[in-house]
Protein backbone atom coordinates (compact mmCIF):
# COMPACT_ATOMS: atom_id res chain seq x y z
CA UNK A 1 0.00 0.00 0.00
CA UNK A 2 1.52 3.68 -0.85
CA UNK A 3 1.76 5.77 1.99
CA UNK A 4 2.99 8.91 2.64
CA UNK A 5 5.11 10.78 -0.59
CA UNK A 6 5.78 9.04 -3.88
CA UNK A 7 9.38 10.36 -4.57
CA UNK A 8 9.89 9.47 -7.74
CA UNK A 9 11.99 10.72 -11.03
CA UNK A 10 10.99 11.25 -14.55
CA UNK A 11 13.57 8.28 -15.32
CA UNK A 12 11.16 5.77 -12.90
CA UNK A 13 8.57 5.94 -15.51
CA UNK A 14 10.92 3.48 -17.64
CA UNK A 15 11.29 0.76 -15.21
CA UNK A 16 9.79 -2.40 -16.21
CA UNK A 17 8.04 -4.35 -12.84
CA UNK A 18 6.58 -7.21 -15.15
CA UNK A 19 9.75 -9.68 -13.97
CA UNK A 20 9.09 -8.50 -10.25
CA UNK A 21 5.64 -9.24 -10.37
CA UNK A 22 6.16 -12.47 -12.24
CA UNK A 23 8.08 -13.78 -9.39
CA UNK A 24 5.45 -12.05 -6.50
CA UNK A 25 3.03 -14.39 -7.96
CA UNK A 26 5.09 -17.45 -8.99
CA UNK A 27 6.02 -17.32 -5.16
CA UNK A 28 2.11 -17.85 -4.60
CA UNK A 29 2.10 -14.54 -2.43
CA UNK A 30 -1.58 -12.35 -3.73
CA UNK A 31 -1.36 -8.98 -5.46
CA UNK A 32 -4.30 -6.67 -5.66
CA UNK A 33 -3.21 -4.30 -8.84
CA UNK A 34 -5.62 -0.83 -7.95
CA UNK A 35 -5.20 2.72 -9.35
CA UNK A 36 -7.09 5.30 -8.09
CA UNK A 37 -10.07 6.52 -9.77
CA UNK A 38 -8.18 10.14 -10.41
CA UNK A 39 -4.62 8.80 -9.80
CA UNK A 40 -2.06 11.03 -11.40
CA UNK A 41 1.04 8.40 -10.56
CA UNK A 42 -0.77 4.95 -11.51
CA UNK A 43 -3.15 5.67 -14.25
CA UNK A 44 -6.32 3.26 -15.39
CA UNK A 45 -4.88 2.38 -18.82
CA UNK A 46 -1.68 1.55 -17.57
CA UNK A 47 -2.41 -0.93 -14.69
CA UNK A 48 -5.04 -2.51 -17.07
CA UNK A 49 -2.39 -3.07 -19.78
CA UNK A 50 0.29 -3.98 -16.90
CA UNK A 51 -2.21 -6.68 -15.94
CA UNK A 52 -3.02 -7.98 -19.43
CA UNK A 53 0.62 -8.19 -20.73
CA UNK A 54 1.49 -10.13 -16.92
CA UNK A 55 -1.93 -12.96 -17.67
CA UNK A 56 -0.33 -13.26 -21.30
CA UNK A 57 3.25 -13.97 -20.72
CA UNK A 58 2.19 -16.20 -17.46
CA UNK A 59 -0.60 -17.64 -19.55
CA UNK A 60 -3.25 -17.22 -17.27
CA UNK A 61 -7.33 -17.41 -19.04
CA UNK A 62 -9.59 -14.63 -18.39
CA UNK A 63 -11.88 -16.04 -15.74
CA UNK A 64 -14.00 -13.21 -15.45
CA UNK A 65 -14.08 -10.35 -18.44
CA UNK A 66 -12.81 -6.41 -17.06
CA UNK A 67 -15.69 -4.52 -15.62
CA UNK A 68 -17.33 -2.78 -12.19
CA UNK A 69 -17.01 -5.55 -9.50
CA UNK A 70 -19.23 -5.57 -6.64
CA UNK A 71 -19.08 -8.02 -3.69
CA UNK A 72 -22.12 -10.32 -2.35
CA UNK A 73 -25.41 -8.42 -1.99
CA UNK A 74 -23.84 -4.91 -1.89
CA UNK A 75 -25.91 -2.63 -3.19
CA UNK A 76 -24.14 0.31 -4.53
CA UNK A 77 -26.86 2.86 -5.02
CA UNK A 78 -26.13 3.51 -1.16
CA UNK A 79 -22.39 4.58 -1.37
CA UNK A 80 -21.09 7.73 -1.76
CA UNK A 81 -18.18 8.80 -3.17
CA UNK A 82 -15.40 12.15 -2.07
CA UNK A 83 -12.83 12.72 -3.77
CA UNK A 84 -9.92 14.86 -1.82
CA UNK A 85 -7.46 16.93 -3.85
CA UNK A 86 -4.32 18.23 -2.40
CA UNK A 87 -3.04 21.49 -4.34
CA UNK A 88 0.11 21.75 -1.78
CA UNK A 89 3.61 20.90 -3.52
CA UNK A 90 3.88 18.24 -0.48
CA UNK A 91 1.34 16.35 -2.35
CA UNK A 92 3.20 13.99 -3.77
CA UNK A 93 1.41 14.10 -6.93
CA UNK A 94 4.43 15.75 -8.61
CA UNK A 95 7.54 14.07 -9.45
CA UNK A 96 10.19 14.79 -7.53
CA UNK A 97 12.04 16.98 -10.53
CA UNK A 98 8.86 18.80 -11.60
CA UNK A 99 10.53 21.88 -11.24
CA UNK A 100 13.22 20.52 -13.95
CA UNK A 101 10.25 18.91 -16.10
CA UNK A 102 8.59 22.05 -16.70
CA UNK A 103 11.35 23.60 -17.88
CA UNK A 104 11.85 20.60 -20.97
CA UNK A 105 10.03 21.99 -24.29
CA UNK A 106 7.36 20.03 -26.02
CA UNK A 107 8.76 18.44 -29.25
CA UNK A 108 8.21 20.52 -32.29
CA UNK A 109 6.71 17.78 -34.16
CA UNK A 110 3.91 17.01 -32.23
CA UNK A 111 1.74 19.02 -29.67
CA UNK A 112 -1.56 18.06 -27.40
CA UNK A 113 -3.65 20.06 -31.15
CA UNK A 114 -2.44 16.84 -33.16
CA UNK A 115 -4.27 14.54 -30.80
CA UNK A 116 -7.56 16.29 -31.77
CA UNK A 117 -8.08 17.61 -28.17
CA UNK A 118 -6.67 19.88 -26.39
CA UNK A 119 -4.91 19.00 -22.41
CA UNK A 120 -4.63 22.82 -21.04
CA UNK A 121 -8.37 24.10 -22.02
Amino acid sequence: MCRGLLNYTYADGSIDILPLLKRIIQNHIPVWVFSGDEDSVVLLLGSRTLVRELAHDMQFKITVPYGAWFQKGQDPSKFVVAVVRSATADSGAAPASAAAEEKKEEPAEESDDDMGFSLFD
